[in-house]
């Protein structure tokens, strides 16, 4: 995961951030994704990409960029931005996402909520997919 990496990817593949130590940024449009703050404290390094359609992000704020084609975002814990940017993009949440309980969802305003989750979703964002918490 640390160090710069090139990932060729097959245009069913997607890149999981999901061990950084911070938040990241990914952009699908430019191929590249590294650590949001300076210094690499995500430990992620740079890296860059080709072939790439669905982004996990990280346990912390995220911010993941999409492109003029359709993309999946699933993102985990931490107050996270997404942008699809064209395309039909979809932003995920389930169990995965560690929102223990249920979320809700408010399109128009562009925002996600959850127990332990806050996420920004921009107008190119076409369609949000959840999935109930698990019965106790």
């Amino acid at each position: 995961m640390a160090g710069n990496d090139t990932i060729i990817g097959n245009g069913n593949t997607r890149l999981q951030y999901i061990l950084a130590a911070d938040g990241v940024t990914v952009d699908i449009a430019a191929g590249t994704a590294h650590g949001t703050a300076a210094g690499d404290i995500a430990e992620v390094g740079t890296d860059t990409f080709t072939g790439v359609n669905s982004v996990m992000g990280s346990m912390f704020g995220d911010t993941l960029l999409g492109s003029s084609a359709t993309e999946n975002f699933i993102a985990l814990a931490g107050d996270d931005f997404i942008d699809g940017r064209g395309g039909i993009d979809t932003a995920l949440y389930s169990n995965l996402t560690n929102t223990t309980g249920g979320v809700s969802i408010a399109m128009a305003a562009g925002s996600v909520t959850g127990t332990g989750h806050r996420c920004r979703i921009a107008e190119s964002v076409d369609a949000v997919m959840a999935e109930p918490a698990p019965i106790k």
